[in-house]
Order: structure tokens, then C-alpha cells, then sequence
């Protein structure tokens, strides 16, 4: 029979380390295994109450490292209000100073680099990267579809603009990373709406495909603009992830290839294909696609 859940005041809402909690007489080994805790990591344990999203394993992370380790990249993101961008069972993404031993742990991912007291938010728990910091790091670290829907919800909820991204290339200039991190950020847009769409949309860039626009404005009417999710103007081609305005732009002479969001991940090479013979058919001609650097580690 498994034990009674048992939730002293001084642990509840808590996450904590479970030797310390027995040692301080709080819980039993017996009582710690009930269903009022839930075991992050090794000796960590939480109340089973609390959300299980990614800045709960952030907090388990920070009792298990030494002092100086700061949440970076994806987990920085996420605890500065970008849900997408990491989840309860992602791995976190931490900085530590040179020469800090941190032991391997499954669910750790872990970025060795000295950081300047300006690029960590202070009094903060756990401590955390700056936003243009966070930026640069992600634009290193994820592949470059993740990483520009990241940066474009950043963008659009005004955490950054894009004179912040050119000062953060500014700063990093000739360091190792910064090739690839000025092509993330020259895709970044804040007014895509979502980021299925902003992975779509730098897949596709990546291919080698011209750039599409976001939400481009087509006058059918005096009183009837439509948006496109996608379109190459220029071409008059675009992408539609519903189905209710196909019929209005087809019939205005626009060729328009339905690409909703399940259809992304599960087809992409038939979506890629569809639109290259799209554009191939208003005269579109292929020029070599982009070259993008594998992740490195911060510098």
C-alpha cells in the first residue's frame, strides 16, 4: 500500500532536496515516496501540486549546481515568458564560469564560458541570462527554425527590437558563432503569429527559396484586404494555413498551396516541392540556399 501524502508547511509548494528533508526530521524515506512529491532529480523532489513546466526543472537544476551557474539559452527564454520555448521534459540549458565542476546529469545541458556580470539579471532565482544575451545564445545553440520562432516572439512581445539584435552582432563581432547568429537574426520577425509559422517560414528560407512575407496585403475590393499567412508577391504565389480564402485569392489570379500546420511536420518535402513548382511556373529561378553552421558554444 503506498504511503499517505504528508505535506509539512515548510515543504509545501517547495521544490527541495530529499536528504535535507529527512535530515531536518520533515519526512521519512517511506513519506517521501508518497504521491505528495514528485522526484525531478536525483535527491530533488517537489510538491507534486506544483505546475510541471520547464521552470520547475530550472529550479531543480539550481539545487543540484554549484554557485555561479546561470540558466541560459531555451531555459532562459522560457523563464523570461516564451513558453514555447522549452518544456517539462526539455533538457536545461546552463552557464558555467570556467573551471566550475558541475557533475553529468541526465536532463543537463551544459555550456562552459566566463560571463560578464552584464550579461546575468541579478537576484534573480535561479539566476538567469539577460534577454540580448539569451538571444545571442539561442541563435548559436538551437537550430535555426527553434531559434528564430524564439527570437520572433521575443520581437513581438517587445522584449527586443531589431536595433537591439544589431547591437548584440555589434558586440559579438568576429567571436566564434557569429556568422550563423547574423543569419538567425536577419529572419527574425516579430509579426509572424505563431511559431509553427516562423519554423515554416526560415525552412523554407533555408532551402533556398526567396523569402516570403508575412501577412502581405492583397486588394480584392475596395472594402476587402486579404492577409496571407505567407506569399511571394512578386510571383503571386502563397500559403494559406486555413482553407477559407484559397477560392478568394485563386480566383484573383494567385496561386495558393494549403499548408496547415500538421502538414509541416508530417510533409515537408511535398510542401517544399509544391511551392518550388509554384514559383518555378511565374518564373522563378532556384539560386543556391544558405549555408548554415552547426550550433556551437557560447564565446
Amino acid at each position: 500500500m503506498p504511503p499517505q501524502p504528508h505535506r509539512p508547511p515548510d515543504l509545501q509548494g517547495r521544490v527541495f532536496r530529499g536528504a535535507e528533508a529527512i535530515r531536518r526530521g520533515l519526512l521519512t524515506e517511506h513519506q517521501l515516496r508518497s504521491q505528495a512529491w514528485i522526484r525531478l532529480r536525483q535527491d530533488v523532489y517537489a510538491d507534486a501540486r506544483l505546475d510541471r513546466d520547464h521552470t520547475l526543472v530550472c529550479r531543480a537544476v539550481a539545487l543540484r549546481t554549484p554557485p555561479g551557474i546561470v540558466i541560459a539559452g531555451p531555459s532562459a527564454a522560457y523563464l523570461h515568458g516564451i513558453d514555447h520555448a522549452a518544456t517539462f521534459t526539455d533538457d536545461v540549458h546552463i552557464i558555467a564560469p570556467t573551471g566550475t565542476r558541475v557533475s553529468a546529469q541526465r536532463g543537463l545541458r551544459i555550456h562552459v564560458t566566463d560571463l560578464p556580470p552584464n550579461d546575468i539579471i541579478p537576484n534573480t532565482d535561479p539566476p538567469r541570462t539577460t534577454i540580448p544575451r539569451t538571444a545571442w545564445d539561442i541563435a548559436l545553440w538551437l537550430p535555426p527554425p527553434r531559434a528564430v520562432a524564439v527570437l520572433d516572439t521575443m520581437l513581438r512581445l517587445g522584449h527586443l527590437d531589431h536595433s537591439d539584435l544589431h547591437h548584440i552582432l555589434t558586440q559579438h563581432a568576429g567571436r566564434r558563432g557569429s556568422r550563423r547568429a547574423s543569419l538567425t537574426f536577419d529572419l527574425a520577425d516579430g509579426r509572424s503569429p505563431n511559431p509553427t509559422a516562423s519554423q515554416l517560414r526560415t525552412r523554407l528560407t533555408m532551402t533556398g527559396l526567396p523569402r516570403p512575407e508575412i501577412e502581405h496585403p492583397i486588394t480584392l475590393a475596395p472594402d476587402l484586404v486579404l492577409l496571407p499567412d505567407l506569399a511571394w508577391p512578386t510571383h503571386r504565389v502563397a500559403i494559406e494555413y486555413s482553407t477559407h480564402r484559397i477560392a478568394l485569392l485563386t480566383a484573383a489570379g494567385w496561386l495558393t498551396i494549403h499548408v496547415p500546420p500538421g502538414r509541416t511536420r508530417k510533409d515537408f518535402p511535398n510542401v517544399l516541392r509544391e511551392i518550388r513548382q509554384a514559383l518555378h511556373r511565374r518564373g522563378w529561378q532556384p539560386e543556391d540556399a544558405r549555408a548554415w553552421a552547426e550550433p556551437v558554444e557560447p564565446s
